[in-house]
């Protein structure tokens, strides 16, 4: 048994919907480390979900630049943009200028739509595989560029991001903080609780299924859901979430973390006492008594 089919924990409990006063904090200042991580997950969710784009595959990431946190466009984004728009490229021309190789490629669209973009690359001094390595980047970079602008967007590709001065990438462990449930630290006397209760309910379905684990794999199907102080869940992540967001009271975050703690523990025994005996894979077998052996040898 797997872990969606022990429990199934909703979507729309695990990330709440952008605030509009979070969305008015990006498009007037463009910064985004103003925000909370949760706050900087909803805005990213709410991109991805505007322009049609998978947010697992993390189509966007973020970029450190003259002091702001900005949004950046991953080979994902512009791999989904031409998949949903038809995008077709092609490319028009490659040229030595100065010791620059630029790239021009064009785009169409169904209706009819054409736009061009270049990508150049410095190839002074390069021979051999480094020389085809920037070959491929300058083809890379104009592809990526010419598909960005034909959508109407203006955001920086991840091809050129190591060209721009002082630019820095954002690492994904500093976008969202590692997640500590079971910690009561922190201050947020102006949290609204209200997601307290979803929370709630999903570690109450985390406690009852205790009662289902008869076997080490479902017992390890609940750790999934459950989450471990070493490994986290979507539900240990919603439970942070929801406190950096101001969504639960100091109070509130101490009662889940109590529950959390009783749930894991009783997992912890489970998972003692259910565990396979490995070794015993490799003790040899009894062997099987030869009948001629069995018969009364005083006959």
């Amino acid at each position: 048994m797997t872990a969606a089919n022990l429990a199934k924990v909703p979507s729309s409990q695990l990330a709440s919907p952008p605030e509009a006063s979070v969305v008015e904090m990006v498009l007037t200042g463009g910064d985004l480390s103003k925000l909370t991580s949760a706050q900087r997950v909803s805005y990213l969710n709410a991109l991805c979900e505007s322009l049609g784009l998978n947010p697992l595959t993390r189509p966007f990431e973020l970029l450190q630049l003259n002091g702001k946190w900005v949004v950046y466009a991953r080979r994902d984004c512009t791999d989904q943009l031409r998949k949903i728009h038809k995008v077709s490229v092609r490319v028009v021309s490659r040229e030595n200028v100065n010791d620059l190789l630029v790239v021009t490629t064009q785009a169409t669209t169904p209706d009819g739509r054409v736009d061009e973009s270049i990508g150049a690359v410095s190839i002074a001094g390069l021979r051999g595989e480094n020389l085809a390595n920037a070959m491929m980047k300058a083809d890379t970079k104009a592809k990526r560029r010419v598909t960005l602008s034909i959508c109407g967007l203006g955001f920086v590709d991840e091809s050129e991001v190591e060209s721009i001065p002082g630019a820095k990438v954002v690492p994904f462990s500093q976008e969202l903080p590692r997640i500590d449930p079971h910690d009561d630290g922190g201050e947020y006397p102006d949290a609204d609780g209200s997601s307290f209760h979803p929370l709630l309910d999903q570690l109450h379905r985390c406690e009852a299924l205790l009662e289902q684990c008869d076997s080490y794999d479902k017992t390890l199907a609940l750790r999934t859901i459950l989450g471990s102080k070493a490994k986290q869940s979507e539900l240990t992540k919603a439970i942070q979430a929801a406190k950096e967001a101001r969504l639960i009271t100091p109070e509130q975050h101490k009662e889940l973390s109590r529950i959390w703690q009783k749930v894991n523990r009783q997992v912890e025994k489970l998972e003692v006492s259910l565990k396979p005996d490995v070794t015993a894979s490799f003790i040899d077998p009894e062997p099987e008594a030869d009948p001629a052996d069995t018969y009364d040898r005083s006959l």
